[in-house]
């Protein structure tokens, strides 16, 4: 724990988004720990706490909440987000740029009992014009709310194999090279099978948050941040469509993001003085979760290693050298 933040004292540029991953990553594992059937009789009441976390869909449910955050965040307060991650989420959409500025300002014309109409984020644009409470005239204009994100499931689907082409095939030439060479058909089908899953997951995603945003829209009559945050949740319900072994990888990666963002909008709407977080906070963050890390791995003996999936294990099993582990040394 002491030693772990040692990556981040160089650098001046401050990682948040590492450093809560790492963290969720270390409280993830605990939480494993505290559902063992060892704990349960030591422990019971820490087993009653955390009963939630047994839920078979949980995975599925922080997905949920972490996509109501980030798609918030994306559209009424954009940086509180990394800039990176903003022109994903935009190429993915496949929106020009002043759609999201015109849901934004109609959003916050509406919170503020202002005029909903001309939007200024859309003058020079072909939908000028526009008027209404609600954005579809010109979030998707000329089709319905119903038939818009099912027109765009094929698009939303061709440009998510090109995210996730690179992500199996190049982990899958240098994890399993010698097994392609000998015997490529098993793994090509694998490889197939899961671009596939995974590029219908990221594409449902878009297509039902399109369609949960529309749905709120119209069944409020208005556009607010809080409605937008309060639909656009039932795109996390995607994750479904994912291997049962991804889902916890996908929902710990936007969740890491969606925390981040969310201590950002505190800072931004004033909730949270800026003077009253730690200087490096991102430091304390990740020790923290590498010590939970550390203590899953050799604690009492490594007595709950097979908290970690084999793949994880096996790199700390080469960092740490596997020895002395059953002596409480590494």
């Amino acid at each position: 724990m002491v030693c772990s933040p040692a990556p981040f004292l160089r650098r001046k540029n401050r990682h948040y988004s590492l450093a809560t991953y790492i963290l969720l990553r270390g409280v993830t594992l605990l939480m494993r720990t505290g559902n063992k059937e060892r704990v349960r009789q030591r422990h019971p009441w820490l087993y009653a706490v955390l009963a939630p976390t047994r839920f078979a869909h949980g995975d599925t449910a922080l997905m949920c909440a972490a996509c109501s955050q980030i798609i918030y965040a994306f559209i009424m307060m954009p940086q509180t987000l990394p800039a990176s991650y903003v022109r994903f989420i935009r190429k993915q959409g496949a929106k020009e740029l002043y759609v999201w500025q015109g849901i934004r300002e109609l959003a916050e014309r509406t919170a503020a009992g202002r005029p909903l109409s001309p939007l200024n984020s859309l003058i020079g644009t072909p939908h000028a014009h526009s008027k209404g409470a609600v954005p579809c005239h010109f979030f998707h204009p000329g089709q319905s709310c119903v038939e818009h994100p099912l027109k765009l499931f094929l698009p939303a689907y061709q440009r998510a194999l090109s995210v996730y082409l690179p992500v199996y095939v190049l982990p899958a030439l240098l994890v399993h090279r010698k097994q392609i060479l000998k015997q490529p058909l098993p793994i090509l089908q694998k490889l197939l099978l899961g671009i596939a899953r995974s590029s219908l997951f990221l594409s449902s995603f878009i297509c039902v948050a399109f369609g949960g945003a529309c749905a709120g829209h119209n069944i409020t009559g208005q556009s607010t941040g809080t409605i937008i945050a309060a639909s656009t949740w039932v795109g996390g319900l995607s994750t479904l469509l994912e291997k049962k072994s991804r889902r916890m990888e996908l929902a710990l990666y936007v969740t890491s993001r969606a925390l981040e963002s969310f201590s950002r909008c505190l800072m931004d709407w004033g909730w949270v003085s800026p003077r009253r977080v730690p200087p490096r906070m991102d430091i304390m963050l990740f020790a923290a979760g590498c010590g939970a890390i550390v203590h899953c791995y050799s604690g009492y003996n490594g007595l709950h290693r097979d908290v970690f999936k084999s793949k994880y294990l096996n790199v700390l099993d080469f960092v740490f050298g596997n020895t002395g582990i059953t002596e409480g040394k590494i």
